[in-house]
């Protein structure tokens, strides 16, 4: 009676195991490219992290159009 208890049991953890059950999928990594900062850009991000976006964000360059950005930038 043991051994059919253990069969049935190896039977339906077997089953479980082969099942077809979707896996996760990983998303593959984004790819990050790093530019280097001219001093003055550098300046410049140093400048708004540290007093500027403290409370705000950035505009978004999708906002505005190239003439729209001129007055702002």
């Amino acid at each position: 009676m043991k051994t059919k208890v253990w069969l049935s049991a190896l039977a339906v953890v077997l089953l479980y195991a082969c099942s077809s059950t979707p896996k996760p999928t990983v998303a593959p990594e984004a790819t990050v490219v790093k530019k280097e900062l001219t001093p003055e850009l550098a300046e410049g991000k140093n400048l708004y992290e540290g007093s500027c976006g403290k409370c705000h964000q950035l505009y978004k360059p999708s906002s505005y159009n190239a003439e729209e950005w001129k007055p702002i930038v």
